[in-house]
């Protein structure tokens, strides 16, 4: 189980840190890495799978040349469990999860927004909520972030990859 700290880290992965500095946070892991450009910069995308090599990795992290590492992204059915002060964010039916997170959200005086898709998130956590299939069911799958230099959002710094993936 992971806990994620907005702004500064979830599980051992710290937000600004190099692709190094990760890799080595993550004994255990295999990783492949791939460089992709956006209109915010050179971007590296990291995926991180344990044991077997699988379809789909349990950790996706994003790493921009300036600001290093900023976004990070468990995956909904095979990911670490990732916690915010004790709310599961991955791998939760979505409407539990964001009954949940309105009152979390309301009981801190933070805002709250819906992404373009539907799914409730806040610029306060750091957190755009997406989702993933599982067997018949969509499950929450958490993109945790922070905004990009050049971006005005967390929206705006959102690897593209992340926005489209199950859509």
């Amino acid at each position: 189980m992971w806990s994620y700290t907005p702004s500064q880290r979830v599980g051992p992965l710290a937000f600004a840190m190099n692709v190094g500095a990760a890799l080595e946070a993550m004994p255990g892991y295999d990783a492949t890495l791939e460089t992709t450009s956006t209109v915010l910069g050179p971007t590296q995308r990291v995926e991180f799978h344990s044991g077997a090599r699988q379809e789909r990795p349990e950790v996706t992290a994003y790493f921009g040349e300036a600001e290093g590492l900023f976004c990070v992204v468990p995956d909904a059915c095979r990911g670490p469990l990732v916690h915010l002060d004790g709310l599961q964010l991955n791998g939760r039916d979505p409407s539990q999860w964001e009954d949940e997170f309105v009152e979390y959200v309301a009981s801190r005086g933070v805002g709250l927004y819906y992404s373009p898709a539907g799914y409730a998130g806040s610029d306060d956590f750091g957190l755009v909520m997406q989702v993933q299939p599982d067997a018949d069911a969509l499950i929450t799958r958490p993109v945790l972030i922070v905004v990009r230099e050049r971006a005005c959002t967390l929206w705006d710094s959102m690897p593209h990859e992340e926005i489209t993936l199950y859509r």
